[in-house]
């Protein structure tokens, strides 16, 4: 009866988050066709999708190395894991902790629609280019991770630990709604280092690039405390939600710098992207 709860719980929890990505896509169309502004816009989405999507045709040795280092440390973690993990069997004293919590909420779908539509909406409100600029990352490198991941977890098809098959056990082509085979990668934690990625690559301060991602290490804490994943699956799922983030963050950078350089007029003051488009001032 308990495992027959938690299996619907799961499928449940699954077809949720395959809803807010649906939405998270349409908002992204909306906020962007709903704008005068050129830039950032559904047009821009779209070639920079197929960019995105055909880059591997354009690496170098240098990025081939670099996802041999990632994919190589992650068969390092697969081998020093236990050979089974039964949830049931976990300390659970920490199991419901804000720790434990609050690392899945940030990692679930909900959250970089809520960043994102903080974002936009102040945006469309004040006609910020720099808010504009930080939502439309975050929503463009979210849907480019859940696409990756929901293709990576269909092709490996590895048991979640809960399933006490064991660490090697994979079915290739498991299956779009297999979700006891999804584990690898770990989709909230690849969401969660993708937003933190992003925030903190347009932090104006050392203190905020920090913390822009000090939620997101809670999330494979998470996610390997509850029984959901390996270490392994949350390994890789954080290198690929930081490359996801700083190519994004990167292009636009570049983009812009381009644009001021060949603009004759320039715009009166500081053109520092930062995490919160609204400032503040503290004092210790």
């Amino acid at each position: 009866m308990e495992s027959d709860l938690f299996h619907n719980f799961v499928l449940y929890t699954k077809l949720k988050m395959r809803y807010k990505l649906n939405l998270l896509i349409f908002l992204v169309i909306f906020c962007s066709n709903s704008s005068a502004q050129t830039k950032y816009d559904f047009p821009q989405f779209g070639k920079e999708t197929g960019r995105f999507f055909s880059m591997p045709a354009r690496w170098d040795a240098f990025d081939w190395g670099t996802l041999g280092v990632l994919t190589g440390l992650t068969a390092v973690l697969m081998q020093a894991e236990f050979p089974v993990r039964d949830v049931k069997f976990i300390d659970r004293a920490f199991y419901y902790s804000p720790e434990a919590v609050g690392g899945r909420m940030y990692g679930e779908l909900y959250t970089p629609l809520i960043i994102f539509g903080g974002y936009a909406g102040y945006s469309l409100i004040t006609g910020d280019h720099k808010a504009r600029k930080i939502g439309f990352e975050i929503g463009q490198a979210c849907l480019y991770a859940g696409g990756i991941v929901i293709a990576m977890k269909t092709i490996f098809g590895r048991a979640r630990p809960y399933m006490n098959e064991g660490k090697t056990s994979f079915h290739f082509f498991s299956g779009l709604f297999d979700d006891d085979h999804h584990s690898f990668p770990s989709g909230h934690t690849t969401e969660a280092f993708t937003m933190s990625t992003v925030l903190s690559l347009n932090a104006h301060s050392t203190f905020l690039k920090v913390l822009a991602y000090l939620p997101a290490f809670f999330t494979p804490f998470s996610r390997a405390y509850q029984g959901f994943h390996w270490m392994s699956d949350c390994l890789f799922g954080a290198g690929l939600g930081y490359f996801i983030g700083k190519w994004v963050v990167d292009l636009h950078n570049k983009n812009e710098a381009a644009a001021s350089a060949s603009s004759s007029t320039h715009s009166i003051g500081s053109q520092m992207p930062v995490i919160y488009p609204i400032s503040f001032s503290y004092r210790f």
